[in-house]
């Protein structure tokens, strides 16, 4: 396992800095459900495989912390869902950004794995 992965596949950008690298130099895709932000970067030679991080984040107009929270767990769900999915889509280390909506809480699940499909078929067509 490496350092700083947990359990359920993937690694966190936990430091605010790694969110704002995104934000500056990535490409954002916005869906009603929740933004989505990614930043492909070039694999060092010694690194065998790909490295995913996914970052979560959900701000206070998305209400309060127990709703803050909620929509991050669907967010999280969402991604540990479609993880083989977005471990294929990403060829090199990317940086994945999920920003939760005001509507992350109420869309129906189903609603936020179309709009996670549709976002990793941009992505797949973007990063090229």
């Amino acid at each position: 396992m490496c350092l700083g992965s947990t359990p359920k596949g993937f690694l966190h950008l936990k430091k605010r800095f790694e969110f704002l690298k995104v934000t500056k130099y990535g490409t954002s895709v916005a869906k009603p459900s929740f933004v989505f932000q990614f930043l492909v970067s070039e694999v060092p030679e010694r690194d065998l495989l790909p490295l995913v991080r996914v970052g979560f984040t959900a701000s206070k107009k998305v209400g309060n912390a127990i709703k803050r929270n909620r929509a991050k767990r669907r967010l999280r769900a969402l991604v540990q869902k479609h993880l083989p999915l977005i471990k294929k889509t990403a060829s090199s280390s990317t940086d994945l950004v999920f920003i939760a909506r005001s509507r992350t809480i109420d869309l129906p699940f189903q609603r936020l794995e179309r709009d996670m499909e549709e976002v990793l078929q941009a992505m797949g067509r973007l990063k090229k």
